[in-house]
């Protein structure tokens, strides 16, 4: 992985001689791809460009490519990265736009990076399939919150079971009721808790 200077030398019948130097770059490693950016599977959020990075090692990096697409097309888009430089640990990044995509598409993408003799690496999942982002625009949207209290008049030490239904495009990872987390079953969402116990203690 290094460069060399061969010297070379000319000499005729009559012991007349030039000397000359020829310059070689050796590279027998393939490029490492550590780490991209976003691991597979990552929730993004598509309204601004997306910035997707590649972290890897590589003494004499040629191209640096990024391909993307639809989970659904067969095609990739590609641009080729600019300003990446070769080294140990080096990262290089590029923005796209994913906004034309709605709420839980996927987008499948990966880098390839190649040497100057034209290796060329790329990472995948251990299944070879491509790395993915989910598109996530659109908030959570709660359809009903109900208390089994017809009045929503209660003692502070009265027991009150809440629940909730709760869909989105994509996976809800919680539900908070005065920052305290709900019990899920499918897209229900429930707890039973005293007012105190969610800090409503006065009064009033």
């Amino acid at each position: 992985e290094e460069s060399y200077q061969l010297h070379v030398n000319c000499t005729d019948s009559a012991s007349l001689s030039i000397s000359s130097f020829v310059k070689i770059q050796v590279d027998s490693i393939f490029p490492s791809i550590i780490n991209y950016s976003h691991s597979n599977g990552t929730t993004i959020n598509s309204q601004s460009l997306v910035s997707l990075a590649v972290t890897y090692t590589e003494s004499n990096l040629n191209k640096t490519t990024l391909y993307w697409k639809e989970s659904t097309n067969t095609t990739y888009n590609k641009t080729n990265l600019t300003g990446c430089q070769s080294g140990t640990n080096k990262q290089c990044s590029q923005s796209i736009n994913l906004s034309q995509y709605n709420d839980g598409t996927k987008i499948n993408y990966y880098f390839n990076l190649i040497d100057i003799v034209n290796h060329s690496t790329a990472l995948f999942n251990d299944d070879n399939s491509p790395y993915t982002l989910v598109i996530d625009n659109i908030p959570p949207l709660v359809n009903n919150l109900v208390t089994n209290d017809s009045d929503n008049k209660v003692r502070s030490s009265d027991s009150l079971m809440f629940n909730a239904t709760v869909t989105d495009t994509n996976t809800v990872d919680n539900v908070t009721i005065n920052g305290t987390i709900m019990n899920q079953n499918a897209n229900i969402w429930s707890i039973t808790k005293t007012p105190s116990e969610l800090n409503c203690n006065s009064d009033g």
